[in-house]
């Protein structure tokens, strides 16, 4: 997702691209550190980790949807994030319930 933001940024405004882009950039980077220090982390700490993942892909897709209500991407584009944006999002809600579960047990 990281990538496909930063490659759309090389075409806004200077603006843009240093006011709402860099925070959209910005937590996207910070789910993509999240991800990855779960992924490592030791069991027992994952499940704190994969739900702040969690809100920050929910907080992600609100400054997407902002960035199309500013015309600052269009609605093809916007579209086609979203559906990027849902597959993490169901990805991650797997993650978390299958911790969950595991820690039931």
């Amino acid at each position: 997702m990281y990538k496909i933001i930063y490659l759309n940024s090389q075409k806004l405004n200077k603006s843009d691209k240093l006011g709402m882009r860099a925070k959209t950039e910005n937590i996207c980077l910070r789910c993509l550190h999240l991800a990855i220090e779960a992924a490592l982390i030791n069991k027992e700490n994952k499940t704190p980790i994969v739900k702040k993942l969690k809100l920050e892909i929910e907080i992600l897709k609100q400054f997407v949807r902002l960035e199309m209500e500013l015309e600052i991407i269009n609605e093809k584009t916007y579209l086609i994030w979203q559906n990027h944006l849902q597959e993490m999002s169901k990805m991650t809600n797997g993650w978390l319930e299958y911790l969950q579960k595991k820690n039931l047990t």
